[in-house]
């Protein structure tokens, strides 16, 4: 399973519409993992996230379920991932 890392996990908030580019600046020049712990957790204690929201989105991560993070290719329109395996993953794809 692919670990995602915040930037991911921020450029998918934002996408999504749970936070707002300012709100996305904040955390970026606030948060520190050293300093505050795992960002989803720093959310939830900040009230930029509701707790539920948190809570889902570590399920969905653990679970490698989060829309909107598959990769892009030019060119080609991704129909399914076929297998992943220890370099990566394999899509199948079709070229319009």
């Amino acid at each position: 399973m692919p670990i995602l890392s915040p930037d991911d996990i921020l450029r998918y908030l934002n996408a999504k519409g749970f936070l707002s580019s300012a709100e996305l600046e904040l955390v970026n020049s606030r948060w520190s993992l050293d300093k505050d712990g795992p960002l989803l957790q720093y959310l939830g204690r900040e009230k930029l996230l509701p707790e539920e929201v948190v809570e889902d989105l570590i399920t969905l991560i653990g679970n490698n379920q989060l829309e909107g993070l598959e990769p892009t290719l030019p060119g080609l329109i991704l129909l399914n991932m076929v297998g992943r395996g220890g370099r990566g993953s394999v899509y199948r794809a079709w070229q319009p």
